[in-house]
C-alpha cells in the first residue's frame, strides 16, 4: 500500500489568543478563512497560541515551546516579542516547515517569522494589512506614539525587508510599501479573505427589524469598528450627535471596544443609539441585514472586512477615502459634513460586491503563492 503523499507544511505564527473574542476576533476569522482556502493542499500548523476558537483548534495542530500564556497577563509588553521570536525559532528547528507565515502584527508576529526563517533557511511570508507607517500619528500621548512607531513602522520595515514575499491587500498599500523601501518585486497583492456564505441580504428587512425590536420607520446606520482615534471614533461621535440633532428618522447601532467606549455608552442613553461592546460572529449577519447604511469614518484602513461584509449583505457603505477603500466603493465621504449630509438621504444607491474579493479568486492566489515557495505547484 503506497504511503500517503506528504503535504507541504506552513507554520503560521499567531497571537497567544486567537479565540473569537481575542483581538476583536479579526485574527481568528482571517486565520480560519486562509486555512479553509489552502487546507486541502497544505498542512497548516499554528505557532505560539494557547487559546483558539473551537473551529480552529479542531482543524489545526498548535506548537508551543514556551509558556506563552504569560503574554496575556504581563504588563511588561517588551517581554512578549523576544519570547515570541524564540518560540518561532524553536518551532522552525524542530518541525522544519516548508514555509513560515504569520497572521496579525507585521512588526511582531512578522518579525518572529523572518528571524526564525533567516536562521533556519525556511522561506518566509509576511502579511501587511493596513497603512502601517501612519498609525503612530493617531495615538494619544508621546509615549504611545513612540511605542507604536517602533512596532508598526521600524520593526515592520525590518520584517518586510527580510521576508521572501510580502502580502499586502491592494495597489495603494503596495505603493506605500514601495515608497518606504520594500522591494516591489516581492510584494504580492492578495485582499482580505471573506467567507461570503456567512453574509447575505435579508429576505424581508422590515420583518427582521420588527424581530430585533428596531423601529421599522427609521433608517438604521451601523458601525462595527474598534473605537479608537485611528478608526475615526471621535469623528463618528460627532457625526452621530449632529445627525440626531437634525433627523428624527435615523437610528444608530455601534459595535466595538476601545478608548472611546465610555463616550458611546454615554451616547446610548438616547433611545436612538444602540451600543454593543461585542456581538458573536454567528449573530453579526443579522446586524448587517437590519442596517440601511454602514458608516466608517476611519483615518487608517487597509481593506476593511466590515465593508465587504456590508456589501455582501446588500448594505450601502459610507466611508472615508483611506487605504483601499476608494477602490472598493464607487464614492467616499471626504468630511464629517459629507457623512452627515448623506446620512440624511432617504435612499442610498446599492453597491456591488467587488469580484476580485470573491473566495475563488483569493483561494487561487494563496495556492499559487505557497506552491511556488514550496516548489510543488500542481497544474
Amino acid at each position: 500500500m503506497a504511503l500517503e503523499e506528504r503535504k507541504p507544511t506552513i507554520g503560521v505564527v499567531v497571537s497567544p489568543d486567537i479565540s473569537i473574542e481575542g483581538s476583536s476576533g479579526a485574527e481568528e476569522h482571517v486565520l480560519y478563512d486562509i486555512g479553509q482556502m489552502v487546507g486541502d493542499d497544505f498542512q497548516i500548523e499554528l505557532v505560539g497560541n494557547h487559546r483558539s476558537s473551537e473551529r480552529v483548534s479542531q482543524k489545526y495542530e498548535s506548537y508551543n515551546y514556551l509558556n506563552v500564556r504569560l503574554f496575556e497577563w504581563t504588563l511588561l509588553n517588551a517581554v512578549m516579542l523576544p519570547l515570541k521570536i524564540l518560540n518561532a525559532i524553536l518551532y522552525a528547528i524542530r518541525r522544519r516547515p516548508d514555509v513560515l507565515f504569520h497572521v496579525g502584527g507585521t512588526g511582531t508576529n512578522g518579525l518572529a517569522v523572518v528571524l526564525a526563517g533567516t536562521l533556519t533557511g525556511v522561506p518566509t511570508v509576511t502579511r501587511n494589512t493596513g497603512d502601517t507607517f501612519s498609525v503612530h500619528q493617531h495615538q494619544s500621548g508621546i509615549l504611545n506614539s513612540v511605542k507604536t512607531w517602533v512596532k508598526s513602522t521600524l520593526l515592520s520595515k525590518v520584517s518586510m525587508g527580510l521576508a521572501d514575499q510580502v502580502i499586502t491587500l491592494g495597489e495603494e498599500l503596495k505603493h506605500s510599501l514601495v515608497e518606504h523601501g520594500v522591494a516591489a518585486d516581492k510584494i504580492v497583492i492578495i485582499p482580505q479573505p471573506l467567507d461570503l456564505e456567512s453574509f447575505s441580504p435579508p429576505a424581508d428587512k422590515s420583518e427582521l427589524k420588527r424581530e430585533l425590536g428596531l423601529p421599522v420607520g427609521r433608517r438604521v446606520a451601523l458601525t462595527v469598528s474598534r473605537l479608537e482615534e485611528e478608526k475615526g471614533a471621535d469623528r463618528l461621535l460627532s457625526i452621530i450627535e449632529t445627525v440626531l440633532a437634525r433627523h428624527d428618522d435615523v437610528t444608530f447601532r455601534v459595535i466595538g471596544r476601545g478608548e472611546y467606549q465610555s463616550e458611546f455608552e454615554r451616547l446610548a442613553q438616547d433611545e436612538r443609539v444602540h451600543y454593543h461592546e461585542y456581538v458573536p460572529h454567528e449573530e453579526i449577519n443579522s446586524f448587517y441585514q437590519a442596517a440601511d447604511v454602514f458608516v466608517l469614518p476611519s483615518r487608517v484602513e487597509g481593506v476593511p472586512n466590515v465593508i465587504l461584509e456590508s456589501l455582501a449583505a446588500g448594505v450601502p457603505v459610507l466611508a472615508s477615502p483611506v487605504g483601499e477603500v476608494p477602490h472598493m466603493l464607487g464614492e467616499t465621504c471626504d468630511s464629517e459634513g459629507e457623512f452627515v449630509e448623506r446620512l440624511g438621504d432617504e435612499t442610498l444607491p446599492a453597491q456591488d460586491f467587488p469580484e476580485r474579493y470573491t473566495w475563488d479568486a483569493l483561494q487561487e492566489k494563496y495556492r499559487v503563492l505557497f506552491s511556488d515557495l514550496t516548489g510543488q505547484l500542481q497544474n
